[in-house]
């Protein structure tokens, strides 16, 4: 990428929307839909792409429900 004017500092040059949303591999488990770090062995799963929310809720949010769930249900992505 080049410029073709001067930037000053701070200013936001270029957006994109994220590949995907979620937590990090590193770190404790969370709720994929609401990211609440309140996820146990007891934790109810996502229907479609097991893993683990809060609650049913969660697992319609529309960033988890609409984009992706499908990517990890379709690849089999599994929670160990």
């Amino acid at each position: 990428m080049v410029a073709v004017r001067d930037i000053k500092p701070g200013e936001v040059i270029f957006t994109e929307a994220p590949l995907s949303f979620g937590p990090s591999e590193n770190t404790k488990p969370v709720c994929i839909g609401c990211y609440s770090p309140t996820i146990s062995k007891d934790s109810p799963c996502c229907k479609r792409c097991g893993f683990p929310i809060c609650s049913n809720k969660c697992s319609e949010i529309p960033e988890h429900r609409d984009y992706e769930c499908s990517i990890l249900y379709k690849n089999k992505y599994k929670v160990e």
